[in-house]
């Protein structure tokens, strides 16, 4: 759970104030894990965050269509609320998928850790 709460944080377009909330909720909750959170941080670190937001833009694209007027060479933040909405769009949905990924690939290798000690 640990894990996927700080993939999703991460995902989302906050310009690294998710970091400092994670740590914060790190800080409060006992039943967090930490490293877990750590891990969160370190695999979608800055050179990671490019890749997400073109994804995420891309599938906010793909959901709501193009921008008209716009190509793809023109996409920036000149563009307005349009580009900003289909980018907060996709990127909502591609944190929730990559925070189910995490999840999943965690409980995995709690199950596998736990079969392997009994």
């Amino acid at each position: 759970m640990s894990l996927s709460l700080g993939i999703f944080l991460m995902a989302l377009p906050n310009l690294g104030v998710s970091v400092l909330l994670l740590g914060a909720i790190g800080y409060r909750y006992d039943w967090i894990n930490r490293m877990a959170l750590l891990a969160a941080v370190m695999i979608l670190n800055p050179l990671a965050k490019g890749t997400v937001y073109v994804v995420s833009f891309g599938l906010g694209a793909t959901i709501l269509g193009p921008i008209p007027g716009v190509s793809a060479s023109d996409v920036s933040l000149s563009a307005g609320t349009d580009v900003l909405v289909r980018l907060f769009l996709g990127n909502l949905l591609f944190a929730a998928g990559l925070a189910a990924a995490g999840y999943a690939v965690a409980l995995y290798g709690v199950h596998a850790t736990r079969r392997r000690r009994s």
